[in-house]
């Protein structure tokens, strides 16, 4: 049942391909997200009436750290990461490559694009040091060396989605490839950050969030990977054609690749969308639906080895 004013956002690293952007607020005071039950899908509420003007969505938000039309990196907000739910979207660090954006969706569990995974690193248990997530990164732009974090935890195996195919080269991706394009990082440990449950949207529910505003796109990428800022403007694209897949209009950058697509429904409780599963361009990128790879009550993940809990 989907009615009302829209005030949810998307924060773009999910794994649909088209997310939109509609006016948000922030969780209710005295709400401790770590002590929230996982729920059924939360009923999304339209967004017809609610073109916010740019960056107007954004000022009752937590921890962001500026005005969201002045203060900007690479043309997007600075968040404060050790606040929730900007807490659990941390950095993928891969030995010998570049780095990611992976947002806590279960204790140990983190979401990423597959393509973020460095080849010959899949399945089988992890040498410390392989994969790194880091939650509340902070860089000063002033002090570049002065670095500081809230936890770091090292990924133990990667389970990229069954039918996905390992490649670097994006403009040769198969459809199927793209559907298939997310990943999940079990880490060592939990880290001791709430987790943001994942969640899926029906057709009815992409096409309400299509006005600027209904989500964003947070994450480690343009030009400052020290630093966590996000795009507040965001809105879904509506779907691929006959491809399926879900598209976004974010300001989505180069190193972008895994950030989540947020959105905080009418209950404040916060979800992920999807995470960014296209190159990282400004434009109509594509991703893929989490669902149909992860059970209904969105706890439980099979794949051909054990299963894991979210």
């Amino acid at each position: 049942m989907i009615g009302g004013p829209l005030r949810s956002i998307a924060l773009g690293a999910a794994l649909l391909g088209a997310a939109a952007c509609a006016q948000v607020r922030a969780p209710d005071s005295g709400v401790d997200p770590a002590n929230q039950p996982i729920t059924d899908t939360p009923r999304l509420l339209t967004t017809a009436n609610d073109q916010a003007p740019s960056g107007a969505l954004a000022r009752s938000l937590p921890g962001l750290m500026g005005d969201p039309v002045t203060t900007q990196v690479g043309g997007r907000v600075p968040v404060d990461p050790t606040i929730y739910p900007w807490s659990a979207v941390g950095r993928l660090d891969f030995a010998g490559a570049e780095s990611c954006t992976g947002t806590l969706i279960g204790p140990r569990s983190v979401l990423t694009t597959a393509y973020c995974i460095p080849q010959g690193i899949v399945g089988g248990t992890l040498s410390a040091g392989t994969i790194t997530f880091t939650t509340g990164l902070t860089q000063s732009l002033a002090h570049p060396d002065d670095e500081s974090f809230v936890t770091r935890a090292y990924g133990r195996q990667v389970i990229l989605a069954p039918g996905f195919r390992e490649t670097r080269d994006y403009l040769g991706s198969t459809v199927r490839n793209f559907q298939d394009n997310w990943a999940l990082v079990i880490l060592d440990e939990a880290p001791p950050v709430a987790p943001i449950t994942w969640e899926s949207l029906t057709p009815a529910e992409i096409a309400a969030m299509t006005p600027v505003g209904t989500v964003a796109l947070v994450g480690y990428g343009p030009g400052h990977n020290h630093i966590l800022s996000g795009d507040f403007n965001c809105r879904l694209a509506g779907t691929g054609g006959e491809t399926g897949l879900t598209l976004q209009a974010c300001d989505a950058r180069v190193g972008d690749g895994g950030s989540p697509l947020l959105m905080e429904n009418d209950r404040g409780e916060w979800r992920v969308l999807m995470a960014l599963g296209g190159p990282g361009t400004s434009g109509e990128l594509p991703g893929s639906p989490v669902r149909p790879n992860i059970n209904g009550a969105g706890q439980v993940y099979e794949v051909d080895q054990p299963w894991y809990t979210f």
